[in-house]
Parts: structure tokens; sequence; C-alpha cells
């Protein structure tokens, strides 16, 4: 079977010239012309705002994709494959900046430097605030930067690696008039270490920062988190009608994310031609004659190294395999190794969450799996409950209300040690039930999720076997 994977770009990038920018003895554009659908749908993707991954214009723009593609799907023309992923983003909980007052002026963090985030300690940091303009070296007040928050300006290359060596707290990047995406990536590291870096968007703001007469105190907080997002993949399949060459399947792909060294401005105006185009280029297909197979995918985590396109051209080939030599028949076994054991999984997980309606103590003393369950609920107790003797016993036993907080979590700790032993060695005692009586509806919760996610797993392999693998 041959497949023929037309590079996006440079294909896009060819009909965005022939669609939006026709000469002057172009034909006039009518309701229906390429023109017309074109920024049509550019117009309304965009209108969504930021659609980095996690941010409300993100899902916006899938839900717009979908019920396009929904609506072709429905005209009976072609086959809609959607596929949900999870992937691990930075999400910015919050980021403010105060100078001299209460008021609250918005900043925007900038990528991780590695896996570290933007983030500062729960309290902000409060320093001075210098500005050193582009940051040349010769210009710096190496003395004065030890502990300060340093604005400089956004075009300034790497520069700010020399600010942080002099020991500066944290940067602000004041917002440039324009810039050059050589600027951009220069902004962050592949490297984990900790230099809080910002944006600042308010251009009045910026200019008072570089006129300030001399260093103020300035107070800004930034609470990041590694949080995992939904994202949701489209693929339409449109059958070739060559009986010769259906089975030859060419690609086109076009991503509807946006990426941003500050995640949460990436509005993607030019990164959102691809996916208008392709909706276009579907309606366009499904109406004319094809004699190949054509696969259009429109991918929404581009910007985290291509995982959705990664993850659908694998569909239903590719899964978890113990060896590290992957060939065509490990890919086949794998596969028939799932088809195989997900329905094992989900009439196992149903029958713990039967037996543990019907009786707990049969459960408890039949089932090891549900033991096991049992015992996780009880560790997720002692983790906060140790941490918190940890942080108690540091601090020392100062006042009477300390003696009672400590005696209270040893109690706790005790209690759920025992719970934990006597549910680890299958012995339980009459004391033993009311506590896992209590831990029982978590339990069933844990199990009708890990159901849930069996179930659609299971589903979402099968429609791959018979729609994607194939191609």
């Amino acid at each position: 079977m041959k497949c023929r994977l037309l590079v996006h770009r440079l294909l896009l990038s060819m009909m965005v010239w022939a669609t939006l920018y026709a000469g002057p003895n172009a034909a006039v554009a009518t309701s229906s012309s390429p023109k017309t659908l074109t920024l049509r749908a550019l117009s309304e993707i965009v209108a969504t705002g930021p659609r980095f991954i996690g941010l409300p214009g993100h899902e916006l723009t899938a839900q717009i994709i979908e019920r396009r593609l929904q609506a072709l799907h429905d005209r009976g023309a072609a086959q809609l494959v959607t596929r949900d992923m999870q992937q691990v983003v930075p999400v910015v909980e919050s980021a403010w900046l105060t100078l001299g007052d209460d008021r609250r002026i918005p900043i925007y963090p900038f990528w991780p430097n590695g896996a570290h985030l933007c983030t500062t300690p729960p309290e902000g940091i409060t320093a001075l605030l210098i500005y050193i303009g582009d940051g040349h070296p010769k210009d710096l007040p190496a003395r004065s930067l030890k502990g300060a928050i340093v604005a400089m300006e956004y075009n300034s290359y790497d520069r700010w690696q020399n600010v942080v060596q002099f020991g500066a707290r944290a940067i602000l990047f004041l917002s440039p008039q324009r810039t050059t995406w050589v600027h951009s990536l220069a902004k962050f590291v592949n490297i984990p270490f900790d230099t809080p870096r910002f944006y600042i968007q308010d251009d009045q703001l910026a200019q008072s920062i570089r006129e300030q007469p001399q260093p103020q105190p300035v107070r800004l907080v930034s609470r990041m988190k590694w949080e995992r997002q939904r994202v949701r993949d489209f693929v339409l399949i449109l059958d070739g009608q060559d009986p010769k060459i259906a089975d030859e399947v060419v690609i086109v792909n076009a991503r509807y994310d946006a990426s941003c060294v500050v995640p949460q401005l990436a509005f993607g105006a030019e990164q959102a031609i691809g996916a208008a185009i392709l909706c276009e280029l579907a309606e366009r297909l499904i109406e004319q004659p094809r004699k190949r197979t054509i696969m259009l995918i429109w991918t929404g985590a581009d910007s985290m190294n291509f995982a959705s396109l990664r993850q659908i051209l694998g569909a239903g080939r590719e899964a978890p395999h113990q060896w590290g030599v992957r060939t065509a028949k490990t890919k086949d076994d794998a596969v028939k190794k799932a088809l195989k054991n997900l329905p094992k999984r989900t009439d196992s997980l149903r029958n713990q969450a039967e037996q543990i309606r019907n009786s707990i103590r049969n459960a408890l003393a039949n089932e090891a799996a549900v033991r096991t369950r049992y015992e996780m609920q009880i560790k997720q107790i002692l983790v906060p409950i140790g941490k918190a003797l940890t942080r108690l016993r540091r601090a020392g036993v100062n006042s009477p209300q300390d003696r009672i907080k400590l005696d209270t979590l040893e109690q706790q700790q005790e209690h759920h040690d025992a719970l934990l032993v006597a549910v680890q060695r299958n012995r339980l005692a009459e004391e033993h039930w009311p506590g896992l009586e209590a831990l029982t509806p978590n339990v069933m919760a844990q199990i009708e999720a890990e159901l849930a996610e069996a179930t659609v797993e299971l589903g979402t392999l099968k429609r791959d076997v018979r729609l994607l693998r194939p191609l």
C-alpha cells in the first residue's frame, strides 16, 4: 500500500496565494468562491482569541471545525474520525504585578525553561524594579542587579541570560513596536533553571517603566502548573473511486492550535490560515471525483512536538510493546493483544464493582485487586498527614494548640497505619469496617472512571483498526 504525504506548509502556502491573493484578472468572487469561504472560516477561527492548548480559544476552534466537518459527514460523502488525546501543557492560574499601589496589572509568563515554570513563591517577589534598556553588557549596572526585578526591552536577543548571572530575581520584557522570531526564540532555554520571565503587554505601563526616574519597589506574583488538557483531532476520509489506485492515500495536514513564546498570547492569525483553507479544501474535494483516497487531518497539538500528528499516523498500528524493536509483526501482535486484553479489563472492573455493591466484606476477603484499591485510598490519606506532621515537628510545638494538633495527627496516622496493615494482610476485624465503608465511594468512583476510560480506549482502537489502519 502506498502513501503520499504532502507537506502541508508548502501545499497550503501555495493555496493561500492562489485563494486569498487572486490577481486583477481573477474571476469575481461569489458567495461560494474560494476567497469568501476561506476568509469566512479564517475570521471565525481568529475571533476565538489565543489558541494555545487549554485556552478557551483552542476549544472553541475545535468546535468550529467539528461543526463544519460534521455537516460534510452528514451529507454521506466522507467519514469523519475524531480522536481525543491528553496533552500535558503549562497552565497559568494567575500572574500580576503591583506598582506602589494595590492595583493588579496583568503580566504574561513566558514558555518554561525546560520543565521549570515561570512561577514565584506564594507570597510573590518584592524587589526594586530596574530598567536596563536592551541589556547590552557594557551598559549593565551589574552591582545593582542582585536581588532586583529587571525590566528590559523585548528586542534584546538572549541578553537576559547575562542579567541572570548578576543575580536578578525576575525579568520583565517590555512590549516592542515590532519584533522578529529571532528575538522570541531567544527568550527561553531547554535547561530547567529558575528564572521567572514575564511579558508586559500594556504599552503605557511599558513606557512609564522606561521613563521612571529611579528604581521603585514592585511586587509580582505568578502561579503556574503543568496540567493535562484534552486535545481533539479530526480526520476526514474521502474514499478513492478508482479500484486500481484507491489504496494510495494522499494525506494533507493543517494545525488549528497556535504557539507562542508567551502561551497566553498565542493568537496565531497566520497559523490559522492552514486550518481555514483545509476546511474549504474538504468542501471542494467532496464535490469532485477522486481516484485516490484522501485523508484531511486537523491537528490540535502541533505546538507540542507534533504530538497529534504522530498519534494519528500511528493510530491502530502501534501499541506499547515490551521489546525495543518494533517490526510490522510486533505492531500487529501489540494491536491484537490490546484488542484481547481491553475486554478482559472492562469485565474485571465490572466484576469488582458488582462484588463491592453486593458485599464489601466478601469483596475484600476474596479479591486481591479490591484490597489493592482500598490500600491506595488509605495511602492517599496518609501522605498529607505525614507532610503535616513533618512541618509541625520542624516548626516546633510552641503552644497548647500545637500540642493538640500534633496529638490529633499522630492518632490519625496510627489509625490509618493499622487499617493499612489489616487490609494488606487480609486480617480485618470489626473495628476496621467503619473506616473501610467510608472509603468505598472513592473506590467505586475510581473503578467507574477506569471503566469509562477502558471502554473509550477499546472503542477508539476498534475504530482506528477499521478506518485508519487500512490507510
